[in-house]
């Protein structure tokens, strides 16, 4: 067999070209590729590697008794000296932390077979945000671990509250990067309330309402609800000519929002003037500090009876999340602790 030669000049790797399109010099993929760079011309070679395959062994001997398991992906946590792989096996499905320093093997997620994680083919690319809130508490500081490839969505764990669940025992929402906003505008329901002023009589306002999840993320804003505006008798002043009865007879509404899964932990309240693109927050919701159950209709009095904060511009048209349902690489930008934003390559 002939041995094949080409000269990797330009060092750079084209995906979205086309690959009858791809120029001389650079290349449209590597997979188990090494460089080796000389010091003084700084030419080198790029030569194949050993590395996992669908049928390479896993070599771990697990509790759960995983059987035939293979690994179809891992990656190295410098920071904290820990391997992760991926393991697929005929009954269970998992993802293992191994502990360099100690030797040590330990679960971080696993999941029957078929079920949410469903590994079937190769985990394709691997993130390992480290963060520390400063807190002190575990599941707050926990590292974050993005992974996609295989034929499942890209997905991201908090590794230490993965630690916790039983087999099986999370949803997808718990791992999807994608977090789904609420499926429909809150309801609303005009008052007139004789305790105050009419703080709403000039203003035409809709509502809507996000979710905020476990490790901080927020989903896209819900479907505005109708403006909330009721005149009063028509009037016609003869000196100006104006409609007198153009104003709000309602000084108040109640405001019903679903409270969403257990995923969720708290809702934000918003609402919209008629003349402006801002949205302003009305409130924080804590279903843990209010004692709210997880899928219930819940009804906040909204009387705007005192300053409201701006959400961030950037939130104003996000109508949706723009996460592919498959992709085989990925990269994070601009995290705080615990609020990276992914950027996938769509299969």
């Amino acid at each position: 067999m002939a041995k094949i030669s080409n000269n990797f000049i330009l060092g750079g790797v084209n995906k979205d070209a086309d690959e009858r399109l791809i120029p001389n010099g650079s290349v449209r993929d590597i997979s188990n590729a090494i460089t080796n760079v000389s010091e003084s011309d700084d030419s080198g070679t790029l030569e194949n590697v050993l590395g996992n395959t669908l049928e390479a062994e896993c070599n771990l001997v697990l509790d759960e008794n995983i059987t035939n398991p293979v690994v179809i992906g891992s990656k190295h946590n410098d920071n904290k000296n820990l391997i992760y792989y991926f393991v697929k096996g005929d009954n269970y499905d998992a993802i293992l932390e191994y502990n360099v320093e100690t030797n040590s093997l330990v679960q971080v997620l696993q999941d029957n077979k078929n079920n949410i994680l469903n590994f079937d083919g190769r985990i394709t690319h691997i993130n390992v945000i480290n963060k520390s809130s400063g807190s002190g508490d575990a599941e707050r500081d926990s590292d974050l671990l993005a992974f996609c490839g295989d034929d499942n969505p890209p997905r991201i764990i908090n590794v230490e509250r993965c630690k916790g669940y039983a087999v099986g025992g999370f949803l997808e929402d718990d791992i999807n990067v994608i977090k789904p906003a609420p499926k429909e505008a809150p309801n609303l329901t005009p008052l007139f309330l004789s305790d105050g002023g009419n703080t709403l009589e000039d203003e035409f306002l809709c509502f809507g309402y996000r979710y905020k999840y476990k490790d901080g993320y927020y989903s896209a804003i819900s479907s505005a609800s109708e403006y909330m505006f009721t005149p009063s008798a028509f009037s016609i002043n003869f000196d100006t000519f104006e409609n007198e009865g153009m104003s709000n007879i309602h000084n108040a509404c109640d405001i019903e929002y679903d409270t969403g899964n257990d995923v969720v932990t708290d809702i934000q309240l918003l609402y919209k003037k008629s003349n402006s693109p801002n949205w302003f927050i009305i409130e924080d919701i804590s279903k843990e500090d209010d004692e709210l159950s997880n899928n219930s209709l819940e009804t906040f009095r909204f009387k705007n009876n005192k300053n409201y904060r701006v959400l961030p511009e950037s939130q104003y048209f996000r109508s949706f999340d723009n996460v592919p349902l498959k992709s085989v690489t990925q990269e994070y930008a601009g995290t705080g602790w615990c609020t990276p934003t992914l950027k996938s390559r769509e299969t």
